[in-house]
């Protein structure tokens, strides 16, 4: 497939901010907003206002600590629409890695590309996605 014009560049702060607290002997899993209790929330957990929720960060990586920074490679339609996904540079952590695209295929809209008559066509992207643990805070005494 030819590629028309320059790759843009796009960085994502998916900074999913989790941190492991314990309420009554029971880990949790805390975020700013919203909060979700893990392992069974009463409630249907708070619908997702960005491309990344903190529910969608790997559990495996978030207990063993892990974080990094992966850059795709996505190919969106004249619409916008991804039509695929590919980890160009790694995390390091294959669960950050694997867990990356799916969620941009299914979430991620991009504004198309125009020729220049002004007709909408396909767009490469080179995005950079953060995951990222947040650092727990000392109580205050």
């Amino acid at each position: 497939m030819k590629q028309e014009g320059p790759i843009i560049e796009v960085w994502m702060a998916a900074s999913l901010m989790l941190t492991a607290v314990t309420v009554t002997g029971k880990p949790v899993v805390k975020s700013s907003p919203p909060v979700l209790v893990a392992p069974v929330p009463t409630r249907p957990p708070e619908p997702c206002k960005t491309i990344f929720c903190p529910s969608d960060y790997p559990a495996e990586a978030a207990r063993l600590g892990q974080e990094g920074t992966v850059t795709l490679d996505v190919l969106a339609d004249s619409k916008g629409k991804p039509t695929s996904c590919k980890v160009a540079t790694s995390s390091g952590h294959k669960a950050l890695d694997d867990a990356t695209c799916p969620i941009i295929m299914s979430r991620q809209r991009y504004e198309p590309a125009k020729d220049s008559k002004g007709r909408p066509q396909e767009l490469r992207v080179r995005q950079k996605v953060r995951w990222e643990l947040e650092k727990p805070t000392p109580p205050t005494v």
